[in-house]
């Protein structure tokens, strides 16, 4: 599989993106069943988060690791030429895809997500979803 700034990828089909975002412990396979399916009428992209799967790199750094995970879908959606895209994040996936679109709205045309763990505890401490919420909120482009 093709490789883009370190990140192994999957890239099929035409039409208007999607961007799937795995949640942890999972690698872009997790998308198997649905990529198909998509690509008959969306270009479909997933990709394993960095320091997972196929990605080069070690996890990110406890600290900035939402800020670094949302930069590299952004960067992703940019080298692809894949910007605004439909975001499907899963799982933590799910809290990626909020700070993509929260921190880099440009890259988001539409957000789905599917089980994001809103009540999540990392090192610890609560995972404040509601920085994210309010901006979501207010965009325009989030949901047509």
């Amino acid at each position: 599989m093709p490789s883009v700034n370190g990140l192994q990828v999957r890239d099929e089909g035409a039409g208007p993106p999607i961007l799937l975002i795995h949640g942890t412990g999972a690698h872009l396979g997790t998308w198997e069943a649905v990529i198909a399916p998509l690509a008959r009428d969306h270009r479909v992209i997933a990709y394993d988060r960095r320091g997972y799967s196929g990605s080069g790199g070690p996890l990110h750094a406890r600290k900035g690791y939402l800020a670094a995970h949302a930069a590299d879908a952004a960067a992703l959606l940019d080298q692809l030429g894949a910007a605004p895209a439909i975001v499907c994040g899963w799982s933590w996936g799910g809290i990626v895809a909020m700070a993509l679109a929260a921190w880099h709205p440009d890259k988001v045309a539409r957000l789905f997500l599917y089980e994001p763990p809103f009540h999540a505890k990392w090192e610890g401490h609560e995972i404040n979803t509601s920085r994210f919420i309010k901006p979501l909120r207010t965009m325009h482009a989030i949901g047509g």
